[in-house]
């Protein structure tokens, strides 16, 4: 009777995991629009998305989310395979720091001038996007 039971269990945490597994799997959806040299790549875990990648022209930006928010974004600038620039973002606040990373692996945050021009540009883009939604 116990061995029975044991069985149960097992075939039911068996059953359970494999739904989760299922639930999890990673698919991939393309989109592609010549006209305007531009492809998008979206990657799922299951329903989420968790990664999208844009090529347009010669330039190639992945980003990565958790939660449905952004963590990371890497942008290869030529198209060579070799992701010149990267952004890490706080989701909780929108902040974020931009990094450089030369060929032979160094890391170096981009000056002060930059950076700060880039936030203006996202708050820009984030409040022209909080007036269209709102209207």
């Amino acid at each position: 009777m116990r061995t029975c039971a044991l069985i149960l269990v097992g075939g039911i945490v068996l059953l359970v995991a494999a739904c989760a597994v299922e639930q999890l799997q990673i698919t991939r959806k393309k989109q592609s629009y010549p006209e305007k040299q531009l492809s998008v790549e979206r990657t799922y875990r299951g329903k989420q998305c968790i990664a999208i990648e844009i090529t347009e022209g010669s330039r190639r930006t992945r980003a990565f989310s958790i939660n449905s928010k952004t963590v990371m974004a890497e942008s290869d600038e030529d198209n060579d395979g070799f992701f010149e620039s990267f952004m890490i973002f706080d989701p909780a606040t929108g902040d974020f720091e931009w990094f450089i990373r030369t060929t032979n692996n160094i890391v170096v945050p981009v000056s002060s001038e930059r950076l700060q021009e880039a936030r203006s540009r996202k708050r820009a883009a984030d409040k022209a996007l909080t007036e269209l939604i709102g209207k």
